[in-house]
């Protein structure tokens, strides 16, 4: 008979891999193309979210839970704001930081808050396991930047850096031009000009002329897009919180109340977004709707195991290896969209990833109750 903690296991990898792939849909040029407008994409996205949770009552009977709106209240905000943040910190970046923050929540949300019901067999040891955890992950972002790219390590690099093709620095250059150019998400009638490392000149071109050019400082965003990832983190370290407050028989069921707060609050997210906008939204339905129902189907199976995942193995365990998902995104990255391209940022993502998983490993022998 398969122990709980087994089932645990297993739902923690199944939680990985679909979590680690949620950007596959969205990955074709035509959609890219599009520019469509986060919060369009999270209203087919959230629609998928609802429709899928009501699945779980093909083997459980209907029962409504308020916690799970309170759930859907946190996990909302965390991922419209999660376009902000790669906006403004670009894709990588942001992740690892609200990843290894979604990590380190959920962990004193057990550890602090909820010992009895989540108890740890090595304190010490799971908090060294936690560090390289989050060390794994933040390692892992930075795989593709400038920084890495660049870093010059003696007999090493020069070694790597003859696997690189003439081609692999071409594409990179595109591809990093192309994170400089014009925002996607902004108004047409507003264009970004990089003007130096520490100012954009941001012009109405539709204004009157004559109208003073507004400085915005590269290094306030930065910290906007920091504040609004440890915001994320906050937001989604808790996010199956309210979950420990259901019975135990219910804790599946929860899905359905979760689906339906996210029904209810995403349209009014969106609705008072493009009414701040003073904007009407461009809803590309041709589109936008099969990639962001298809990326809500993936997410919803994700958090379907991440919910088991959590039941048996604990706050301090099963939700915080969750993240390791975003290694499965970047080897998506690495192996089919070729999105990291170079000896020595290949190499470096793989050394990152061995130190996640080594911090996995030492979080799944010390986080869980001793035997």
């Amino acid at each position: 008979m398969v122990s709980d903690t087994l089932w645990g296991y297993l739902a923690v990898a199944g939680s990985i891999v679909f979590f680690g792939s949620l950007g596959v849909p969205v990955k074709s040029k035509r959609v890219q193309d599009a520019k469509i407008d986060p919060f369009v994409f999270q209203l087919y996205f959230s629609l998928a979210v609802f429709l899928t949770s009501w699945l779980v009552l093909i083997y459980n009977d209907f029962h409504f839970v308020w916690e799970g709106i309170v759930g859907a209240a946190l996990w909302v905000p965390a991922s419209v704001l999660s376009f902000f943040v790669i906006k403004y910190l670009g894709l990588s970046v942001g992740q690892g930081i609200w990843c290894g923050f979604i990590i380190i929540v959920s962990f004193l949300w057990g550890a602090v808050v909820f010992p009895k019901q989540h108890p740890i067999g090595n304190l010490p040891l799971a908090i060294v396991a936690l560090a390289v955890l989050v060390a794994g992950i933040c390692a892992l972002s930075f795989s593709n930047s400038d920084f890495v790219r660049h870093l010059h390590i003696p007999l090493i690099s020069p070694i790597l850096k003859c696997c690189d093709s003439p081609q692999d620095e071409v594409e990179t250059l595109t591809i990093n031009t192309k994170y400089q150019a014009i925002d996607p998400q902004l108004s047409n009638s507003i264009h970004y000009e990089p003007e130096s490392s520490t100012t954009y000149k941001i012009k109405q071109e539709q204004g009157l002329q004559g109208e003073p050019v507004i400085h915005v400082s590269s290094y306030a965003q930065k910290v906007l897009g920091v504040f609004l990832a440890l915001l994320i983190g906050v937001f989604a370290g808790s996010m199956m919180v309210p979950m420990t407050y259901v019975d135990e028989k219910y804790a599946i069921v929860y899905l359905v109340s979760f689906g339906i707060g996210v029904l209810g609050i995403t349209p009014i997210l969106t609705f008072l977004y493009f009414l701040v906008q003073l904007k009407v939204p461009e809803f590309h339905f041709r589109v936008a709707f099969i990639p962001g129902f298809v990326t809500g189907i993936i997410w919803s199976i994700g958090n379907f195991c991440s919910i088991y995942a959590t039941k048996y193995l604990g706050l301090t365990v099963g939700y915080p290896l969750t993240q390791v998902a975003l290694l499965v995104a970047g080897l998506w990255g690495v192996i089919v969209f070729r999105e990291i391209r170079g000896g020595q940022p290949i190499t470096f993502f793989f050394l990152s990833a061995g130190i996640l998983l080594g911090g996995a490993a030492m979080l799944a022998l010390f986080g869980g109750k001793s035997h």
